[in-house]
């Protein structure tokens, strides 16, 4: 439990960081451009989350996971948001809410059940295509 809570913990702290961060780079580099660079590097922390050879390391690939997570939330709704024809913005919104806030946690089921069943170097793995 300790070694999940740590692990949870760091990610959190992380993307709690990167999400003001986000917020005002993107302007200034690109939305999309942004966009891209978060989620190559998110690609690029979960190999090293995949391949830690200790927990510490593990921990800090984790950190820094969530810091580059932590904008494409921001970034995506922004996306998203933005090409969507103005009558359809309620509708997009009550829906990307739901897929904001259900995706996590189907994730993390999702998850829980690979690390399980085989190895939970495979959860990471997954994250990179």
């Amino acid at each position: 439990n300790d070694t999940t809570t740590y692990t949870v913990s760091f990610f959190a702290l992380g993307n709690a960081l990167g999400i003001p961060l986000g917020r005002t780079l993107f302007p200034k580099i690109g939305t999309a451009r942004f966009l891209v660079i978060a989620i190559l590097l998110f690609t690029f922390f979960s190999w090293m989350c995949a391949i830690a050879p200790t927990y510490p390391f593990f921990n800090i690939a984790r950190f820094f996971q969530g810091f580059s997570s932590g904008p494409i939330y921001a970034l995506g709704f922004h996306l998203f948001n933005h090409l969507q024809p103005k009558e359809k913005k309620d509708l997009f919104t009550s829906i990307a809410l739901t897929i904001f806030t259900i995706g996590p946690v189907l994730g993390a089921c999702w998850g829980g059940w690979i690390a399980y069943q085989w190895n939970w170097r495979w959860v990471f793995y997954f994250n990179i295509p």
